[in-house]
């Protein structure tokens, strides 16, 4: 038998995330592709390090913020949830003989009372030939929006909190109801994200700290796409330039074989800072639900990340009541750790605060990877979820199905945005946002 490989930062957050979730040694080694004994030396190691970092932190220097003090910044960021972390601790050490610095202000809302509510993992895409015209599969396997399809199913659970008949229940629920019958999250709610790396697309390509050999001697073509849409390639990784003939693919074409076009995750992080993170479907219930903050693991500069966000923002125009141009607090971690260089395993994992078990997907078809069921993610699932939640909000026992596509576009005022923010990018010369073949969203429940 040949010597095993070292496995990387990433093996070793799986087997870390595995176990935390319950899963067993045996069906963490077959997750991984490791040892038992492997599994077992690494949770363990992961296990004396956490126990040590607890054990410390009761000692060292007296606390900065009291009791009174935190309850002082909620108030602060009530009153102006867009706020800088400098303005935030401006205020909040106005008027007190005990001065906060932005770093103190910055860990307190980053980790007060703390929940993690979706977790994902993942870098591929869907093969064309499995794409599905009823809502079965996840077409992007990428951890970044797995983990913001999880974060939609949190979103429904808390929703259906809501709608329960015992206070109990309703009362846990981060929404609360608005004028207009609309519902928004309590103001003390925020939703921060972490991924590991910069986010595939323009935000890693003109990154100055995950660059490869590769890119730096191809930097004439970097710049010659600065801050443009960028395209995923099928079953593989990396981003194109978009360099499509028409903004929407073609079913027909895709399956006789012509490569399918997914937008790149800085392009969708960047759409979520207009149209929000809760999609067409939940805009029928609640206001846009933004991200406060975006921590990038591997990137130690965030100049770039942050002018590209602002100039997809620039021509978006004004927009109707409750939207807005949102610029999350962008940080990085000073960690000189490049991002592991090989080719990465063709699965994605999943998992939303409340499952018993993760779910393991198999990127390429977009089913699980176990079974081949489809995802507990997929638009079926999600569209189900929508439709019964629909009929107890609008209209109660309604026997109509409507189709996918149909229940989507109903949402006017999201779809208003959506062109407005879509038009703003051709104006700015940052190219044409591609989307799949309709034909994948006309479909409807079966009864």
């Amino acid at each position: 038998m040949g010597k095993r490989k070292d496995l990387s930062e990433f093996d070793k957050g799986q087997i870390v995330m595995a176990r935390r979730l319950g899963q067993s040694i045996y069906k963490t080694s077959a997750l991984v592709g490791c040892s038992r004994s492997a599994v077992v030396s690494i949770y363990q190691k992961w296990s004396k390090e956490e126990t040590a970092v607890n054990r410390r932190q009761g000692h060292g220097r007296p606390r900065l913020t009291d009791a009174r003090g935190e309850r002082r910044l909620v108030r602060v960021v009530r009153s102006n949830r867009r706020a800088a972390v400098a303005q935030l601790a401006q205020e909040v050490n106005a008027g007190s003989d005990r001065k906060v610095s932005e770093y103190t202000v910055h860990h307190s809302l980053d980790l007060r009372h703390a929940q993690v509510v979706a977790l994902s993992t993942g870098t591929k895409c869907i093969n064309g030939e499995y794409i599905s015209d009823q809502g079965l599969v996840v077409n992007d396997c990428h951890a970044e929006i797995t983990t913001r399809r999880a974060l939609l199913r949190f979103l429904y659970s808390q929703l259906e909190l809501h709608l329960s008949k015992r206070k109990e229940d309703w009362e846990q629920s981060i929404f609360v109801r608005h004028k207009d019958s609309c519902l928004r999250l309590r103001e003390n709610v925020l939703f921060h994200m972490y991924t590991s790396t910069s986010p595939c697309g323009d935000a890693r390509v003109n990154s100055p700290y995950e660059i490869t050999s590769d890119l730096q001697s191809n930097r004439h073509l970097v710049k010659k796409f600065h801050s443009h849409l960028r395209t995923k390639i099928e079953s593989g990784e990396g981003t194109l330039p978009v360099k499509s003939a028409g903004p929407v693919q073609t079913w027909d074409g895709v399956l006789q074989g012509e490569r399918l076009i997914t937008m790149s995750c800085t392009d969708k992080i960047s759409r979520w800072n207009v149209l929000g993170l809760q999609g067409a479907l939940l805009s029928h219930f609640v206001e846009p639900v933004y991200l406060y903050s975006l921590t990038v693991g591997s990137l130690r500069h965030t100049g770039h990340f942050s002018r590209m966000m602002n100039h997809r923002l620039e021509r978006v125009g004004p927009l109707p009541t409750c939207y807005h141009r949102n610029q999350p607090l962008l940080s990085g971690l000073s960690n000189s750790d490049c991002r592991q260089q090989g080719k990465s395993v063709c699965y994605s994992v999943n998992w939303t605060a409340g499952d018993a078990q993760l779910e393991v997907l198999n990127a390429s078809t977009g089913k699980r990877r176990d079974s081949g069921a489809p995802s507990r993610l997929c638009k079926h699932a999600l569209f189900a979820r929508w439709i019964r939640l629909y009929r107890k909000l609008v209209v109660r026992g309604a026997s109509g199905m409507p189709l996918y596509c149909e229940a989507k576009q109903a949402a006017g005022t999201y779809q208003t945005v959506k062109l407005q923010w879509l038009k703003g990018l051709q104006e700015a010369g940052l190219g044409t946002w591609v989307r799949k073949p309709p034909e994948q969203e006309n479909f409807t429940l079966t009864v």
